[in-house]
């Protein structure tokens, strides 16, 4: 598989303050991946798993 891969992004405001994010699932395109956001009836986002996994500078592991 070639191209960027898109991750279904949840956002969560706990009572505490705090943010917290989680994958729901990986797409192929990005139109997918808000189809699935709109399937699901949740107010996702889909960004690039690529700007995600090098997030703040972190540099992933490689084998």
């Amino acid at each position: 598989m070639t191209g960027t891969l898109f991750a279904l992004v949840l956002t969560t405001y706990l009572t505490t303050g705090e943010v917290q994010e989680s994958v729901i699932d990986v797409y192929p395109t990005y139109s997918e991946c808000m189809k699935s956001s709109n399937e699901l009836h949740i107010s996702g986002n889909c960004y690039p798993v690529d700007g995600i996994v090098n997030m703040n500078g972190e540099v992933p592991a490689r084998l």
